[in-house]
């Protein structure tokens, strides 16, 4: 029987509902302060849930507790073993790292783990150089590396394939430097190049520069335009985190969180940098006024 590695950030993603823009270092501290809701442990039974009725899959090889052991007992029919133990909580970087090195250690076939941009650089330090293929189960705030399925089901499906056929290709792992995202920065740095599954439910090519002729920075700027001349009256416009949206809201003439979820309405800036209650809020009033949201 084949055998995979799995392990689970647990709080992966927690701070994107609080406009925290990830969990690193402070931010983990802040997010669990606030009394943040875990987002990783759904995604992981998401995609345990999946993998369980399908007809190929491994043994999973993992960490116990929150880190994996929780969420395949919970929801079964998966032949396990725990081959490590955190040293603590909450866990820590090094807890992910110390469990792939583990898995590797035991031989597993490929690497598959539940977290974001940060996570996967752990799962890369585990790896230890060693060729072991990787697979992600998206749960981050950040998700720009090449290495992650579109979603937990999909990510069992890249996975039963990939067990079948195992055809991989070059996967990219990146993060962004979240102190300067916080000052409205984008920096993405290249961590490592992984082996990971071929398959069409991948999240693709990592953020980057085109290898084709067009100009990437005038279609942008092309997109902004014909966002901004076909907005709507009386209509509330939520502009989500990335660089393409920050144009459209400079071509309003209005400041954007370049990381964070801003909201405007007939081109002025209602709410900067809200967190899930408060665009909540937004949408419930102003849809209860007859307006419509977009």
């Amino acid at each position: 029987m084949a055998r995979a590695c799995f392990v689970v950030n647990p709080f992966a993603g927690m701070g994107g509902p609080l406009a925290l823009k990830g969990t690193d270092g402070r931010a983990l501290e802040e997010a669990l302060r606030r009394g943040a809701r875990p987002v990783a442990p759904g995604r992981a039974r998401r995609f345990l849930a999946a993998l369980r009725g399908l007809s190929l899959r491994p043994m999973l090889l993992t960490a116990g507790g929150a880190m994996g052991e929780d969420h395949v007992r919970a929801v079964g029919g998966v032949d396990y073993r725990v081959v490590y133990e955190p040293r603590s909580w909450p866990t820590r970087a090094l807890d992910t790292v110390e469990t792939v090195a583990r898995c590797v250690e035991e031989g597993v076939d490929v690497v598959v783990f539940v977290g974001g941009d940060g996570t996967a650089r752990d799962v890369v330090a585990g790896l230890g150089g060693r060729p072991v293929p990787v697979l992600g189960v998206p749960s981050g705030v950040k998700v720009y590396s090449s290495v992650f399925a579109v979603n937990p089901e999909a990510a069992a499906r890249v996975l039963a394939e990939w067990l079948e056929h195992r055809q991989t290709c070059e996967g990219e792992v990146v993060d962004v430097d979240e102190d300067a995202f916080r000052r409205g920065e984008l920096r993405v740095r290249l961590y490592a190049v992984a082996r990971t599954p071929c398959s069409p439910l991948m999240v693709g090519t990592s953020k980057q520069p085109s290898r084709w002729g067009y100009d990437e920075e005038e279609n942008a700027e092309a997109i902004a335009r014909y966002v901004v001349e076909n907005m709507e009256p009386c209509t509330l416009y939520v502009l989500g985190p990335g660089t393409t949206v920050a144009r459209i809201a400079r071509a309003l003439g209005v400041e954007k969180t370049l990381l964070g979820v801003d909201v405007v309405h007939d081109g002025r800036l209602v709410a900067k940098d809200v967190d899930e209650e408060t665009l909540y809020e937004l949408v419930r009033r102003h849809r209860e006024a007859g307006g419509r949201v977009r």
